[in-house]
């Protein structure tokens, strides 16, 4: 849709929602409502002005946060004032709105002044390090996803990748440890070692897992052959006796003395015929049983063995 202003102030609004599809908003007031967290605004990427000013946002960091990951490249005015958080914490709210949103040029409809931005931003360097730091490795990982091997997500261990280094960088002391002068050498050899073996069990699971697609290939294959055979038996059963029936029929319209004609030697042999035809048909539904039973046993044995095998791998 093409609506560049939006205005749903004063409309007891409690959840931010519907905006996808407006994707060329540049200005939305939500002044006035009901609305306790900033959400829904992912798709807005020229967003220019936005107003959440009286709304019930209790946590401004939070609130900072989204539209700071968001990294909206054309927001320049911001209005978040008048909410419960303001009445204490205004103070802190400008400091953390000018550390985090950089392009903003006005924050709660005052021009900012950049020697507040400078103070702003010395006050909250390391977090705001931090965060930047955070938001490259998620953008790393982002795209490590896009590039990732299609075999490891079919497999669904792509969540190993890089898994003992993100699982080192979230553990609350690795800040710490990494500071002492022997860490990187007491760690680097494990990484090695680490490395070497993630790779290992890349290659392993990936056999494992063609392995396990071309089971399940083959038991359909294997089904729906059995049901074109079991199909192509019962149609060569039926057109047999269709081409049977039309001939005794017409031998009927033929007969040349109906008064001394055979009716119930007739009527015997044809429904001797439809017995046969479903003793035959019966013959052939029992059989393609039998196959999807043996198919589906011989399946589930094999898949068994494979998905033990990953799940001990893994």
């Amino acid at each position: 849709m093409n609506l560049e202003w939006l205005d749903l102030s004063f409309n007891l609004i409690e959840k931010i929602e519907g905006l996808e599809k407006l994707t060329k908003l540049s200005d939305l007031s939500l002044f006035s409502n009901n609305i306790s967290k900033l959400q829904g605004l992912e798709t807005l990427k020229q967003l220019n002005v936005l107003s959440v000013g009286s709304n019930k946002i209790t946590d401004y960091q939070e609130g900072i946060q989204y539209l700071y990951k968001l990294q909206f490249p054309k927001l320049q005015v911001l209005k978040m004032a008048d909410n419960p958080f303001y009445k204490t914490k205004e103070a802190e709210f400008k400091m953390y709105a000018l550390a985090f949103l950089r392009k903003l040029k006005y924050l709660d409809y005052e021009l900012i002044v950049e020697e507040d931005r400078a103070t702003a931003t010395e006050k909250h360097r390391e977090e705001f390090n931090e965060q930047e730091s955070q938001k490259n490795q998620d953008a790393q990982t982002e795209e490590q996803e896009k590039q990732m091997d299609p075999l490891l997500k079919s497999a669904k261990i792509d969540c190993t990748v890089g898994m003992i280094a993100r699982i080192v960088r979230e553990h609350k002391e690795s800040k710490t440890l990494s500071y002492f002068p022997k860490y990187h050498e007491v760690f680097q050899p494990h990484d090695v070692q680490i490395e070497e073996f993630t790779q290992k069990f890349h290659h392993d699971m990936k056999l494992r897992n063609k392995e396990k697609t071309n089971t399940i290939l083959y038991c359909e294959k294997v089904l729906n052959d059995s049901e074109r055979q079991a199909e192509h038996e019962s149609i060569a059963l039926i057109d047999k006796f269709t081409s049977y029936r039309k001939h005794k029929f017409r031998e009927l319209q033929n007969v040349k003395d109906p008064d001394h004609f055979d009716y119930n030697g007739f009527k015997k042999e044809l429904y001797s015929q439809i017995d046969k035809l479903e003793d035959g048909l019966m013959e052939v539904e029992l059989k393609l049983q039998e196959s999807l039973q043996v198919a589906t046993t011989n399946f589930t044995e094999r898949i068994k063995k494979v998905l033990e095998e990953m799940r001990n791998k893994t």
